[in-house]
């Protein structure tokens, strides 16, 4: 073992610095949790049925990328391909994520006022997916575009005409973290009222 890795090891400190911070994130997406299943009520119209018969969800891991995450699943369906959900991610030395996921019958729902709204989203730092696997959570090129980026570099009816699933993220540096509830809220509104 190196000395670096026996003074990590030794290092007890950051693990309950690390336990404080996943409390207080914890907090925090239980808080979102509340804001979002109220705003829910005033949309709830526009949500298909049976996605609000399923409980919310915050899940935690420790290796998504290397590193330590907590996910906040409202409102969640996933059944099989069929897919709509928010989904509200912290994840450790980077950013929160604020994602709205369609596919199979929700995205075919959904699909033809996205298509219409989607300039809503092009001057509120929003990404749109563009990878193959549904399950990639970071933000980068290779995954996602700003609808900015997105328009100007693929051929939206060919996209649209493909897509398997459809995401739309929002994302706020970890820096911002007095904002992270407030930001996740605002990112559900403007998701709900893309589609609606």
């Amino acid at each position: 073992m190196s000395t670096q890795e026996l003074n990590a090891l030794l290092d007890v400190k950051f693990f309950e610095l690390k336990q404080s911070v996943m409390d207080k994130a914890t907090h925090l997406l239980s808080s979102l949790e509340l804001n979002l299943k109220e705003e829910t009520g005033f949309h709830r119209a526009h949500i298909p049925n049976g996605v609000l018969d399923v409980d919310s969800k915050i899940s935690k891991g420790e290796n998504y990328r290397g590193l330590p995450y907590l996910v906040l699943d409202y409102p969640r369906y996933f059944k099989n391909e069929n897919i709509f959900a928010f989904r509200s991610m912290f994840w450790w030395g980077n950013y929160f994520t604020f994602t709205l996921h369609l596919s199979g019958m929700h995205l075919e729902h959904y699909l033809p006022k996205l298509k219409t709204n989607l300039n809503k989203l092009e001057l509120r730092n929003t990404y749109i997916s563009i990878g193959e696997n549904p399950w990639v959570h970071h933000v980068d090129n290779s995954h996602y575009l700003t609808v900015q980026e997105w328009r100007n570099s693929v051929d939206e009816k060919a996209y649209f005409e493909n897509a398997k699933y459809i995401k739309l993220v929002r994302k706020l540096d970890i820096n911002n973290w007095d904002q992270a509830a407030a930001f996740g809220l605002e990112s559900y509104k403007l998701f709900l009222n893309t589609i609606s």
